[in-house]
């Protein structure tokens, strides 16, 4: 990990100069659509969505090939959440059932295509069901939520094995991301018997390897009430990033960070706006958005990034300003620091990838000969 870290840090220090610190990539699209890139592995590969004929289907995108639509296999519209390092993209499908509709989850390989899996639990009579996968690790684990109707539960997929992961007694949970340790970040609904107060609320979760779970959540500053959090992504050393109602402003979504030593911390981004961590690198690099609240909806308007060196940036002000481009949302950083999100350009919603300058390759085979990169994956948010 040394090339990387030392490449990192040397970029690190330099975000604050006002420099052009990354070079803007247009993803393009597979037929005139909105299009959004959600994740990105070490190796420089994207997946995302692309509308086709208004409805959603997944892309995987490289630097060779561009964008390839991945299909929708047994439905209309399907969207890729997730890609790891041997080229495994997870995501959902979108199927009819009569006037109603069902996501569905899949496994997309370049032998295989994409196919659908299984679902996590044996609740054999709740009838018709749905789930999405939302992310994978190096070792192939999946995780994500099954359910039926408004009910949502947490799963680990794996060697062709659903486990269904512990959740509180309201069935309101999901994961989002899984490091390569197996540890596991995502959401529950908790109930009131396990709150010890009046309502049941959502909380951030870490399920460790195994299957204990901890939950994220501070008070709110001058109540007996707990702050609701969502956890979002977890990277090797077992740092989570993710949303809670702020401390210090009620019915504020602000960024946090957690870990074992000291607990939720929410991070100095943005003091005026909303704002959601939603993926974190090996260097503690961690990216999302913030934004104004319009009608108690919470819509992204600009992507970040934050360090403890520089703390949250504007990626607007790191890009060349002639590009014509408004980052809107950073969605994934992988552990060279490239950036996939979405943005506007001529009015319409573009996934993109930001390579920090200089590029990637001109220190990929440097850190990729040296060791075996661990990396965890993540989330669909």
């Amino acid at each position: 990990m040394k090339p990387v870290f030392m490449i990192t840090t040397l970029f690190l220090s330099s975000l604050a100069c006002g420099e052009i610190m990354y070079e803007l990539i247009d993803l393009g699209d597979l037929s005139g659509g909105n299009s959004c890139a959600r994740a990105i592995n070490n190796l420089g590969q994207v997946v995302g969505y692309n509308e086709v004929e208004g409805n959603r289907h997944a892309f995987y995108w490289d630097s060779t090939d561009g964008m390839i639509d991945l299909g929708t296999f047994e439905g209309y519209a399907s969207a890729a959440w997730d890609i790891n390092d041997e080229r495994t993209v997870v995501g959902h499908y979108t199927s009819p059932n009569g006037s109603s509709y069902y996501d569905h989850p899949f496994i997309w390989t370049e032998p295989d295509g994409m196919t659908g899996i299984q679902y996590p639990y044996p609740y054999t009579d709740l009838g018709y069901r749905k789930g999405q996968a939302l992310g994978i690790n190096n070792q192939g684990q999946i995780v994500g939520y099954g359910g039926q109707g408004g009910d949502t539960y947490p799963f680990i997929y794996e060697n062709g094995q659903y486990t269904a992961l512990d959740h509180f007694t309201y069935m309101q949970s999901g994961a989002y991301a899984i490091n390569e340790e197996g540890r596991i970040a995502g959401f529950s609904r908790i109930d009131v018997e396990h709150l010890n107060h009046t309502s049941s609320e959502f909380s951030g979760i870490l399920w460790d390897i195994n299957g204990d779970m901890t939950i994220m959540r501070p008070f709110l500053a001058g109540s007996t009430n707990l702050a609701e959090s969502f956890a979002y992504d977890i990277n090797n050393q077992g740092r989570v990033v993710g949303t809670n109602l702020s401390l210090r402003t009620n019915y504020d979504l602000r960024t946090f960070i957690w870990d074992e030593t000291n607990g939720l911390i929410e991070l100095d981004a943005f003091e005026d706006y909303f704002s959601s961590a939603v993926a974190i690198n090996e260097s503690d690099q961690v990216v999302g958005y913030y934004g104004q609240i319009y009608d108690q909806y919470y819509l992204p308007e600009i992507a970040f990034i934050w360090d403890e060196i520089n703390g949250a940036v504007d990626l607007n002000t790191l890009i060349d300003p002639l590009t014509g481009w408004t980052l809107v949302s950073a969605y994934d950083i992988n552990d060279y620091g490239q950036i996939v999100g979405m943005g506007i350009f001529n009015g319409q919603e573009r996934a993109y990838l930001l390579n920090p300058t200089p590029e990637p390759s001109s220190f990929l085979l440097l850190g990729m000969g040296a060791f075996v990169l661990t990396r965890r994956r993540k989330k669909h948010i």
